[in-house]
């Protein structure tokens, strides 16, 4: 994707980190649109506010390791996407939001945890509105969408069988570090040393 910048543009601070802030505000612009249609316009301001100004959004979009811009777009034009055609009953839209998600599961085979928290969430807090919303029109087009959007990942796994489950997934011999991980994550430093130099 960095591929054609750098090449226009060379390998400069700005061609690295521009594309990466431009995919972010994308992101954000879907937020917005996916809170604008499921709960109107003030919260939806609210909540492009809060993310727009959210350290740790800005600043794992900037430094974009990972990448996480890119997922974060794909998911909120996944959600924006599924939500616009389920309430208007448009399977090319459904389709397009499960491109969206396909997307994102090609970049990144961990994609696939947010959007099963996803599925449950909706399942367990609006039961009734996603059985209603899941009608076998709107499934296979979701289906389609994810699928097409996550051919390449698809297609790594049939020739290289098993490959992607050994490189995403570690085995948790040390315990004590994947505790000490687990606290910096809930206490908020997990990001010391990537964004601020870390306190001796």
């Amino acid at each position: 994707l960095w591929g054609p910048i750098l090449a226009a543009w060379g390998g400069s601070a700005a061609a690295v980190r521009l594309p990466a802030l431009v995919i972010g505000a994308a992101g954000l612009w879907f937020l917005y649109l996916f809170c604008r249609r499921a709960l109107g316009w003030q919260p939806a301001v609210l909540a492009l506010a809060l993310a727009a100004t959210d350290p740790i959004y800005l600043f794992t979009t900037r430094l974009d390791w990972g990448p996480v811009a890119i997922q974060r777009l794909c998911l909120m034009a996944g959600c924006f996407g599924v939500l616009r055609g389920v309430q208007e009953q448009r399977s090319r839209d459904v389709a397009l939001g499960g491109f969206a998600c396909g997307v994102g599961v090609f970049d990144k085979a961990t994609f696939l945890w947010p959007l099963a928290a996803l599925a449950l969430a909706a399942a367990i807090v609006y039961p009734r509105r996603a059985w209603r919303a899941a009608r076998p029109r709107m499934l296979a087009a979701g289906l389609a969408g994810l699928l097409a959007g996550a051919a390449p990942f698809l297609y790594y796994n049939w020739k290289w069988p098993g490959e992607t489950f050994r490189q995403q997934v570690e085995r948790a011999d040390n315990y004590s570090e994947k505790l000490r991980g687990l606290q910096s994550t809930l206490n908020g430093t997990v990001l010391a040393g990537w964004i601020s130099r870390e306190m001796e």
